[in-house]
């Protein structure tokens, strides 16, 4: 490290259009190092609070003000001399004229510089929005588009989405005539109406032109079965769980089970997604002779109990509306073909079909991977700050074995993430896709922070942007500055808790998602840690501390399903098997999953409950419970090796770590704060000693 002669004058600099002179500012020569953001592990420097310049500064930089010039950065610089030889840069800054407060009675000009370092390039550039669909891939060039599949199975969680538990797409048959009172009431929807032209026979002759319309409409909605109640602890009474944030309206109740369940309805709002008309009988998909469908391969008419399969299609890719295996739902009730639809030609002869509609797979076909994305936004904001190949962005993001959870192979699904536009993945069939999805570097990478614990920091080594998770920055090695051993260093015996980064409740909130599964405790829109106890902060207004992603979210489900309550401008993550089928139904990316696998470090206590399931879960690490007063020690060698890894031994901690860090030049002295660990003592605690009422009291100590 090097060590600073501070009894020699410093020096400064003054860079004017490219040009670097001496300078004599009057400041308070104070350097502060403070850490960044939430999302952040580097420390920025800032020297002194304002800089004053007279004389021959105030001079040169005034003649600045009153040129074609004085929108130009003017850059700043001071030079601590060394024990050995030579001179340290120390600090670097830049200004403007349009930032000075010019004092034209006594001639000066005072200032509140700007670090001049790598991450005001990219902080001033933080929130310039980029489009996301102009990364190489989108356009023909670069890394490759993935194609990913799902189907409705696997989005909804569920081996069959009409069973009578969890989520259910239903059906109902009804007719023109009553369709009106129908609709908006209890979820449901029009999915089909039906006005061919059905016949009447001569009798004993053939089919006259005479007969009738079918006035048929078939309805759908969602259902979500079997959500258990929530039991009020003061009155022991059953609460109904409130989930219209999601959409969902309550339906019923049942509480011949224990704990009692409740039922709830929505109305489907796919995007793009318009009822189908059946005119004429060769409108369906059927399999007789003239069949021109109408609707393509999207509704199969078929034989009364037979599938798809029957047909070479798959059954995965279709849902039942009618027929045994749709569970009688838009079945017509009463006539010789139940549960199936009679779709007659003749009024005289019955025509028993089952009713299959294609919605059971999808095709997101614009997918690129999340790293190229990534490094695409970066390098239209920072070019300079950003390395020359995405997998040089982030060791977790593309290594096989990830090292937060230690999942390996398949069961590692951060390689493999890509990000479509939230358009596109609604209306997965579109002929023409999204061009344009604009998000900033600010956005993207605090949403991705946000989701997976990760921090960011530019490399020391390369001076590129790094993004790692939380435990890579954990494991750093560390400097380690003994406090205690300094001679003449105050060390005070005081602390206080730091019940402001220790709340009772902590929240991973999702805006674009809203699919959950209740029987589990997966959501994708919320999920929190709960700490007990009152090493925790349980006051109100103060308990709970919600992290919130705004553009990214992995609500697959809820895209498709309910495309029409999501925004278009959502970018989604979509995590898939090496095969391109989206893994588990994209649970990964759930806010649950998010929480319960990568948010286990840095927590406020060494055990939480997850509050999906009411499990208890062991944490990897804490984050430090205490503040320690400042402590100051005369040191040479200023903040050198005080940086976001830097350990501290103080009289009250032997690992303790750095909060905030100042060195005051014209003494020579280091200030420090010292964050300590939180108290883990399993003692039990002191009894106060029995008094009894008329006890003379006194309220000084023995």
């Amino acid at each position: 490290m090097p060590v600073f002669d501070l009894d020699a004058p410093r020096r400064f600099f003054l860079t004017v259009r490219g040009r670097t002179v001496p300078a004599a500012p009057v400041l308070e020569q104070v350097l502060t190092r403070e850490p960044g953001s939430d999302d952040a592990a580097y420390f920025r420097d800032k020297l002194g609070s304002e800089w004053s310049f007279t004389g021959d500064d105030f001079a040169l930089l005034y003649a600045l003000e009153n040129s074609k010039d004085r929108c130009e950065e003017i850059g700043i610089r001071m030079e601590v001399p060394l024990v050995a030889s030579g001179f340290a840069t120390v600090y670097r800054g830049v200004f403007t004229c349009t930032e000075v407060s010019w004092d034209l009675d006594r001639c000066t000009a005072t200032v509140s510089p700007t670090a001049d370092d790598g991450y005001r390039l990219l902080l001033e550039a933080w929130e310039k929005e980029v489009n996301l669909l102009s990364a190489p891939g989108f356009n023909g060039t670069g890394a490759a588009l993935q194609t990913i599949t799902a189907n409705i199975r696997n989005l909804v969680g569920s081996s069959d989405p009409l069973q009578q538990t969890g989520f259910k797409v239903a059906f109902k048959r009804t007719d023109d005539t009553a369709v009106n009172d129908e609709l908006g009431v209890d979820g449901w929807a029009e999915f089909l109406r039906n006005k061919s032209y059905i016949s009447a026979p001569l009798t004993g002759g053939p089919v006259t032109a005479s007969g009738t319309r079918d006035h048929t409409v078939i309805l759908f909605r969602y259902e979500l079965h079997n959500v258990a109640l929530t039991l009020e602890p003061l009155s022991g009474e059953y609460i109904v769980p409130d989930k219209s944030a999601a959409g969902w309206q309550f339906f019923n109740r049942d509480d011949s089970v224990s704990p009692p369940v409740a039922s709830y309805v929505k109305t489907p709002e796919i995007s793009g997604f318009k009822p189908y008309l059946i005119g004429t009988y060769n409108d369906w998909k059927h399999f007789g002779n003239g069949s021109r469908p109408k609707y393509g391969n999207d509704l199969l008419l078929l034989p009364c109990g037979q599938k798809p399969s029957d047909y070479q299609f798959s059954n995965s890719d279709y849902l039942e509306v009618t027929g045994p295996e749709g569970a009688h739902n838009g079945s017509q009730l009463g006539d010789s073909c139940w549960p199936c639809l009679n779709t007659r030609r003749v009024t005289t002869q019955p025509n028993c079909t089952s009713l299959w509609w294609r919605f059971g797979a999808f095709r997101f076909t614009r997918c690129l991977p999340l790293v190229d994305a990534l490094h695409h936004v970066l390098q239209q904001t920072a070019p300079q700050l950003t390395p020359p190949s995405p997998a040089q962005l982030s060791t977790f993001l593309v290594s096989a074995l990830n090292p937060a959870t230690g999942a390996s192979g398949i069961y590692n699904e951060v390689p493999r993430l890509c990000v479509a536009a939230g358009s596109d993945v609604k209306r997965y069939g579109a002929s023409e896709p999204a061009t344009r999805l604009l998000i900033s570097a600010k956005t993207f990478v605090q949403d991705l922070c946000t989701l997976y614990d990760l921090r960011w920091d530019l490399d020391p080594g390369t001076g590129w942007f790094r993004l790692e998770h939380r435990s890579f920055f954990e494991a750093r090695s560390a400097n380690t500055l003994d406090l205690t051993a300094y001679p003449n260093a105050t060390l005070p015996g005081r602390y206080k808790g730091r019940t402001q980064v220790l709340p009772a409740r902590e929240q991973l909130a999702i805006s674009a998602a809203l699919s959950e599964e209740p029987a589990t405790g997966l959501s994708f829109a919320a999920a929190e840690w709960v700490y007990d106890g009152a090493c925790v902060n349980q006051r109100e207004g103060q308990n709970r501390s919600v992290r919130s992603v705004s553009r990214l979210t992995g609500d697959v489900a809820g895209m498709v399903l309910s495309g029409n309550a999501l925004p278009d401008e959502a970018v989604v993550l979509l995590a898939s098997l090496p095969s391109g089928e989206l893994y588990e139904g994209n649970r990964k990316v759930s806010a649950s999953e998010l929480l319960r696998r990568y948010h286990r470090h840095g927590r406020a206590r060494p055990q939480a409950v997850f509050g999906p399931t009411g499990a208890l879960f062991d944490m990897a690490s804490v984050r430090p419970g205490r503040e320690q007063d400042a402590c100051t020690v005369p040191r040479r060698e200023g903040l050198s090796g005080l940086d976001a890894t830097a350990r501290l031994v103080t009289n009250l901690s032997a690992q303790a770590e750095l909060g905030k860090a100042t060195w005051d030049l014209s003494t020579g002295k280091v200030t420090v704060v010292p964050l300590l660990p939180a108290l883990a003592s399993t003692a039990e605690g002191p009894l106060p000693a029995e008094r009894q009422f008329n006890d003379s009291f006194s309220d000084q100590f023995a």
